[in-house]
């Protein structure tokens, strides 16, 4: 999720404000979130119609670094993302750099709290008389046409009930969601590599691929019954449970 979120429109406690970040917008990262195993992943992503130098990939991963922790955790990724195209081919590169600014700021969001700010969206999109239930791939979902589009997007029936059972109180949407996500049981290699630092693993990782705010309330109870839609279908879901089909 893009930090202005929480920098530029939330109100009240949501609020997050450091006096760097408005005076030099350019010094911080523009994505937070979360990864299966509900770890703190910090993102810096620039994007380029022409041809983009190494200068702009090491820019972004500076502004990676400035951030220290997230909720008191420190992030288990950082990594700074550039795509851009090149004699008419679309370019990707990566790098994950492992350290931070040691007078980063320390960001206090909670899990509930992103999860409730995440949702909002799709959440109050719902909202409407048109929002149908569908099932694919043995999963409900509850979705609603983007008008004049044909494009159908939605959520999961039990992430949408979570947000409306709990008057998106983030203290229990976080204690739903631990219920309903369940964390990957991790292996030892994962543990191995979760917990190496930069001196044992001081490469940074660089691959290039050449490819061709707030929440309403209000409850619904108008959803229109089931359809069952084919695996074949021009249809596809995210780990968060966010359904797109076109």
């Amino acid at each position: 999720m893009h930090l202005d979120v929480y920098t530029n429109f939330a109100t009240g406690s949501d609020k997050v404000f450091f006096e760097k970040w408005i005076t030099d917008r350019n010094t911080r990262p523009d994505l937070i979130g979360l990864d299966k195993r509900r770890e703190w992943v910090v993102i810096e992503a620039k994007g380029r119609t022409n041809s983009m130098g190494p200068l702009n990939l090491l820019e972004a991963k500076e502004q990676t670094k400035n951030i220290k922790t997230i909720n008191g955790q420190y992030p288990i990724l950082r990594f700074a993302n550039s795509t851009y195209f090149r004699r008419n081919i679309w370019n990707f590169s990566l790098l994950d750099p492992e350290e931070y600014n040691e007078s980063a700021p320390d960001i206090e969001i909670t899990q509930g709290q992103f999860y409730r700010d995440y949702y909002s969206t799709i959440y109050n999109f719902l909202q409407h008389d048109d929002t149908e239930k569908i099932e694919y791939d043995n999963n409900s979902f509850l979705v609603r046409e983007l008008k004049g589009t044909g494009i159908k997007i939605g959520i999961k029936s039990e992430f949408f009930s979570v947000l409306n059972e709990t008057n998106c109180d983030e203290q229990l949407i976080e204690k739903a969601f631990l219920n309903i996500v369940p964390k990957p049981s991790e292996t030892k290699d994962s543990l191995e590599d979760k917990y190496k630092s930069l001196e044992e693993n001081p490469n940074i990782k660089d691959s290039t691929k050449n490819i061709g705010g707030e929440i309403r309330n209000n409850k619904r109870n108008n959803i229109q019954t089931n359809n069952i839609i084919s695996k074949n279908s021009n249809t596809s879901v995210g780990i968060d449970g966010i359904l797109v089909r076109y």
